[in-house]
């Protein structure tokens, strides 16, 4: 059975080994497909599982030994997020490989690359014909983990992660949570959404990059930012984080209002000094207005000698 590896590599040493080993007649084994980069930094978590969908069986980068652009470690952090992900679907952590070397030592790094193209066990994925689209790197993880859910069968469920990785977990108290839409008017992807019309707060997982801005953004403070990876079919579709009912009006009887938005408002209102007389017997009632008719009550209020 075939088992395509990708090898990606630099332009300094990673093709200058190629062109070595090339003028050598040690070229790459027949399953091997290199693929220049501009600099192996660019090779993103997304590119990586993107292969792997694609009907990888490994991917091996090739580069230098000390990167000239020194952002190795957050580079590898990519990496190590990449390994989790296939170990959690039980393809092991040892279908992606780092090599570095120089021209000058060609047939080492070259003599490893051969070794693991040799152990490696064919790949469960097989690329289905299809292209991605769109090809920004949150749909491409997203198409990466619904193929590994689908070949494998294996819903590996919540996966820590490094805190310098951007993905997280929102989880909402529900009890708490009044559905003011803070959270959704700062989340810069997206990710968390309010729906208006359902009166429903949302999350979408693998659109999340663990920015942290939602959680200071709350005003009841139920929000808690979890740093892992939810692989789970749940995690390919939004999930609803907290929904309420809506209130009428008790005197058109439009909804205006979910119902712990209300208490929590009537809570704080009625809790001031001074307050609990203005809004004392019928007058409780004005609080439990759509704005419109809140306006017209409180008129009918003062005509009657009524001071707010």
């Amino acid at each position: 059975m075939a088992k395509p590896v990708l090898l990606l590599h630099c332009p300094v040493e990673g093709e200058g080994i190629l062109r070595r080993a090339a003028e050598a007649g040690a070229a790459c084994p027949a399953p091997v497909l290199p693929l220049g980069l501009p600099c192996l930094r660019f090779a993103s978590e997304a590119l990586l599982l993107e292969a792997f969908r694609l009907g990888a069986a490994g991917v091996a980068l090739l580069g230098c030994e000390h990167c000239l652009h020194g952002e190795r470690e957050a580079w590898l952090g990519k990496l190590e997020l990449v390994q989790t992900v296939l170990e959690g679907f039980g393809l092991g952590r040892d279908r992606v490989a780092l090599l570095t070397g120089t021209q000058e030592r060609f047939a080492e790094p070259m003599g490893a690359l051969a070794r693991f193209a040799e152990a490696l066990a064919p790949s469960p994925l097989r690329w289905p014909g299809d292209a991605a689209d769109p090809l920004d790197n949150r749909s491409l993880i997203a198409g990466a983990v619904r193929a590994l859910l689908d070949a494998t069968g294996r819903e590996p469920g919540r996966v820590p992660v490094g805190p310098g990785q951007p993905f997280a977990r929102v989880e909402v108290n529900a009890a708490g949570c009044t559905l003011c839409g803070a959270c959704a008017f700062v989340c810069p992807t997206h990710a968390i959404t309010r729906d208006e019309r359902r009166n429903v707060i949302e999350f979408a997982h693998l659109r999340c990059v663990a920015c942290g801005m939602c959680e200071p953004a709350c005003p009841e403070r139920v929000i808690t930012l979890h740093r892992e990876l939810f692989l789970e079919r749940a995690a390919l579709r939004p999930q609803v984080l907290a929904e309420d009912a809506m209130i009428a009006c008790r005197r058109c009887g439009k909804e205006y209002i979910n119902r712990r938005a209300l208490e929590t408002i009537e809570a704080r209102v009625l809790g001031l000094a001074g307050l609990g007389d203005t809004f004392a017997e019928g007058r409780r009632e004005i609080l439990r207005m759509c704005p419109e008719c809140r306006a017209v009550a409180a008129i009918l209020e003062m005509q009657k000698g009524w001071q707010p």
